[in-house]
């Protein structure tokens, strides 16, 4: 339920909260944008994840006895990867705005600092 609330927020919006409270550092703000934007990543994996269960090719596996840990890192999560990747690349563009957003509103380091914004 912790992700719910992190997605009923709009990004820009928890990023200047978190950069406020953290301070003014390139650290800190890299640190506000990773609980950003995490939660959707989070929801996507998960279902991903429950998607590769229940698909027959495990119900294979489990049936010739291979383990629990086994199925999962072997099969399940390489299966479920790609469209995380998928995601990564598309909001990569939406990370680099909002962390001008921020800098532009005042939450750089130095003015003099050279940053993607």
């Amino acid at each position: 339920r912790i992700t719910d609330i992190f997605l009923a927020f709009p990004a820009l919006v928890l990023a200047l909260v978190f950069a406020a409270m953290l301070g003014r550092s390139i650290p800190t703000l890299r640190l506000a944008l990773l609980l950003v934007w995490w939660p959707p990543y989070v929801r996507l994996m998960r279902g991903q994840i429950l998607s590769e269960k229940g698909k027959a090719y495990v119900e294979a596996l489990r049936a010739l006895g291979a383990g629990h840990l086994r199925v999962l890192f072997r099969h399940i999560i390489p299966n479920s990867i790609y469209p995380i990747l998928v995601q990564a690349t598309l909001d990569f563009g939406g990370v680099i705005l909002t962390f001008s957003a921020l800098m532009f509103l005042g939450f750089s380091p130095t003015p003099s600092l050279p940053e993607l914004g």
